[in-house]
């Protein structure tokens, strides 16, 4: 198995399979990747609910991924392949803690975990 951004995720769960466009990334990668290494080079924080109520707060993040080796550059780096720009967007932001944010932002992972289920009725007031 090759390595995508440290090792793919074994299985794809039901959450995975609630990403659109999570086939693009699994096709392109052999798997679900665990983003190790990847980049986070925007991050957008919008409070307003354009054209879609439900919508609430929302966060849209990309992320720079890319899968290394196995191959060495002569300059003893691994090679990059599959560089792709992976844009998520975040709905219903309820909280959120940011720390570190600099020129450069590279993650050890990328975990998303469903919530619904676990939320209440949605608030208005």
């Amino acid at each position: 198995m090759q390595h995508v951004l440290g090792p793919l995720v074994e299985r794809r769960d039901s959450m995975t399979a609630t990403i659109r466009g999570s086939e693009q990334l699994v096709a392109l990668f052999g798997g679900w990747p665990s983003f190790h290494d990847a980049e986070i080079v925007r991050l957008t924080l919008d409070r307003n609910m354009v054209g879609d109520a439900a919508a609430g707060p929302t966060l849209t993040l990309d992320v720079y991924a890319f899968q290394a080796g196995p191959d060495v550059a002569p300059n003893g780096q691994y090679e990059l392949r599959n560089e792709v720009l992976v844009s998520f967007r975040f709905l219903e932001i309820d909280q959120l803690e940011l720390t570190g944010f600099n020129q450069q932002n590279a993650i050890w992972q990328l975990d998303i975990t469903d919530i619904s289920e676990r939320q209440l009725e949605r608030a208005r007031y």
